[in-house]
This record gives structure tokens, sequence and C-alpha cells, in this order.
């Protein structure tokens, strides 16, 4: 799937601690969230991202720093990491930005697996 189809597809956003939970950029319930995941089959077609917990000081200060915040395919092995692109989420609104570039994958280089991204924009 490339970017631009992913522009079109619903977004879904969860920390580890499951404490950060996000559907199209709007702040969710824990509940509300996994309830729409079971709901998928009759919405919009989703991608479900793993990021880093945004209430941790380290991740709010790197988003403070790049205005960025960065997912992974929730449910990836590290082996399908090596082909899958990462995902960049604006540090406000939480909507999906686009795939991750190696330079802003190096800047944020926190909560993410350390391989280089297949995006290569400028």
């Amino acid at each position: 799937m490339d970017e631009q189809h992913r522009r079109l597809q619903r977004s879904r956003q969860i920390c580890k601690a499951n404490c950060c939970c996000f559907i199209d950029g709007r702040p969710v319930s824990l509940v509300q969230y996994v309830l729409s995941r079971k709901g998928q089959g009759r919405e919009l077609s989703s991608f479900e991202a793993e990021i880093p917990c945004l209430n941790l000081p380290e991740t709010q200060a790197r988003i403070e720093q790049t205005a960025v915040y960065m997912g992974i395919p929730v449910g990836k092995t590290s082996h399908d990491l090596e082909k899958s692109p990462i995902f960049i989420f604006h540090g406000k609104t939480h909507q999906f930005v686009r795939d991750a570039t190696f330079k802003e994958y190096e800047q944020w280089g926190l909560g993410v697996p350390m391989h280089r991204p297949l995006a290569t924009h400028g």
C-alpha cells in the first residue's frame, strides 16, 4: 500500500501503554479504540500504527523539536518492518502526514525500529 492510498484510509494509532489512542487524529478511549477494530469490516479501510507514548517527556520534547511523531505498522515483526514504511503523524493534529524520509527518521530516532524507511521524500 502506498502513501497516496493511506491518505484515503482511516488511521488508527495506539501507544504500547494503551493510553494514547487516536482514530483519524481524534483522541479516543481505549474502549472506543478496541470497538473500532471490531467494526472495521463495515467502515472505510484503515491502517493501524503503534506510536510512542505521547505522555512521556522525551516524546513531548521530540515532538516540540520536529513537530511530528512516527508510528510503525501494528503487528509487524522486525522482518516485516524491513519492507514497511514508517508513518509520520502531525504532533498537534495527530493526522497522518506521509511516510518517513530518512532525514526525519534520523531526527526522530526514538521509539522506532532501527532500519531505513523506504520513502525518499526530499
